[in-house]
């Protein structure tokens, strides 16, 4: 997004009172950052794929996105906790960085 001029910088010109909810699958900085990866990926990694298997066969993959999901759940929470704390027009700076990985394993 702020490849494309529509960063949180970017949009808190034309809306000072934006909160922002920017999500990503393993975080947007750290050392997982620029990992590509996707569901199913996603699944393993947070350790689902061994919660849903047995114990004398291989893990099983989920069927489906639950990591998107999982993750939008997360999202829609820290937007309404931002709205409901005190995040008021013209005083807050708000940007929210979700990470899928971590709001699945969570």
């Amino acid at each position: 997004m702020k490849k494309l001029g529509l960063g949180y910088e970017d949009m808190k010109k034309v809306n000072p009172d934006i909160i922002l909810l920017s999500s990503c699958n393993q975080g947007q900085t750290g050392p997982h950052a620029f990992h590509p990866g996707f569901g199913s990926h996603l699944s393993s990694l947070c350790g689902f794929t061994y919660m849903t298997g047995y114990r004398d066969k291989l893990p099983c993959i989920l069927y489906g996105p639950y990591v998107d999901h999982v993750g939008v759940g997360y999202g829609v929470i820290a937007a309404v906790a931002a709205l409901s704390t005190g995040a008021a027009p013209g005083r807050a700076v708000l940007s929210i960085w979700l990470s899928m990985r971590w709001a699945s394993s969570s």
